[in-house]
């Protein structure tokens, strides 16, 4: 979309109707802090802007990009989550944050962890233009610009930069902390294992000194890895807002333009794959509707690749060969499966994607 990280979202007062009520968004401090750039908001772990940046990019692109992170546990439609999500609203598990957040100090490059030592590893996979992990991680290792709300002398401001993010679930329930740098990534989770609540641990009380002992202990076996810095980052004078003015006069830095994205992550481009549905997605038949006017209309994410045919496939057997990225089914109930094999400029075999599980609710004798 464009933005920097010197972008400014609005840190007021928000509420969405839920089922019959309504929730209020609240930060952890119940402070807001009113025009709030795009740092300081990650910095310092603000609800409400997140919402407003969740409302901005669409949830679904957000799923597509956690499960392209390797979370296994989004296996609903992004209807049922809603923009909390980027507040949690979703089961994860300390094994997928370590993991995805090893794809960010891995300069974007996703590969499975591995539990035994002996077992074989895939080509890592580009999930994120390298000059944005790099940026997020000179977010995160910034104490001044988490100062806001973590205090001057905060328990993550480790000796040696390090990029961290606490979080802390609801009631006090989950409280987990993971940082990284070039060499190790490490995640802590606490909590009760009967799933009671915490005597009020947050992730900067509780798994936040355990994170900073385990570094200090892995930097002396081994030097100290710092954190990457893309050269396709450029300095750039700003004026950022956390609060009432004046702004914050600082040198940033300011991602490049697409192009320039582009190219330093070309050799490890992702492949095409399956926008919609989104795995786990469910979809419903009108009854108001022909049955034969009701067409779902399967699409692909092309990661900038040129698309020359797709043969697609729902649950294994062919429906259409296509020109473009998108093919239309007649919505049928159950409880179906998508696939595509998909043909690109400059490259003779075709990738294979999915199966996407998905499913329909309708009543089969509707005309």
């Amino acid at each position: 979309m464009g933005w920097q990280p010197d972008h400014v979202l609005e840190d007021s007062p928000l509420a969405e109707r839920i089922d019959e009520g309504v929730h209020r968004y609240r930060n952890y401090s119940g402070r807001h802090y009113g025009r709030v750039s795009l740092r300081y908001a990650l910095a310092n772990s603000l609800n409400i802007p997140a919402v407003r940046a969740a409302q901005a990019v669409g949830v679904p692109a957000i799923v597509d990009e956690l499960q392209r992170f390797g979370f296994t546990t989004f296996d609903k439609s992004s209807d049922y989550y809603g923009p909390a999500i980027v507040l949690g609203d979703g089961a994860v598990s300390l094994f997928d944050m370590v993991q995805g957040y090893a794809s960010l100090a891995r300069h974007g490059r996703f590969l499975p962890l591995r539990v035994l030592e002996d077992v074989s590893q895939p080509d890592p996979v580009r999930v994120l233009p390298a000059p944005v992990t790099s940026l997020l991680a000179n977010i995160l290792s910034d104490p001044d610009a988490r100062a806001a709300e973590f205090g001057a002398d905060s328990v993550l401001d480790l000796p040696l930069p390090t990029a961290i993010k606490t979080g802390t679930s609801s009631d006090y329930h989950d409280i987990w902390t993971v940082g990284f740098d070039d060499r190790y990534t490490v995640g802590v989770w606490m909590g009760r294992l009967d799933g009671k609540a915490t005597d009020q641990l947050t992730g900067s009380l509780g798994p936040a000194p355990v994170l900073r002992q385990i570094f200090a202990n892995l930097r002396m076996a081994a030097p100290y890895a710092g954190l990457w810095h893309s050269p396709a980052l450029r300095a750039v004078e700003t004026c950022e807002w956390i609060g009432p003015p004046p702004c914050v006069r600082r040198q940033d830095w300011s991602l490049p333009s697409g192009a320039d994205a582009i190219v330093e992550s070309a050799p490890s481009r992702a492949g095409p794959a399956i926008a919609r549905p989104l795995r786990g997605e469910m979809l419903a038949i009108d009854p108001r509707t022909p049955r034969a006017s009701q067409q779902f209309h399967f699409s692909l994410d092309s990661n900038g690749l040129a698309i020359r045919r797709v043969a697609w496939s729902v649950d294994g057997s062919p429906l259409a060969e296509t020109r473009g990225d998108s093919a239309g089914w007649e919505l049928a109930p159950g409880a179906h499966r998508v696939s595509a094999r998909v043909w690109v400029e400059g490259r003779d075999a075709p990738f294979a994607l999915g199966p996407v599980s998905f499913s329909v609710l309708g009543n089969a004798s509707l005309p």
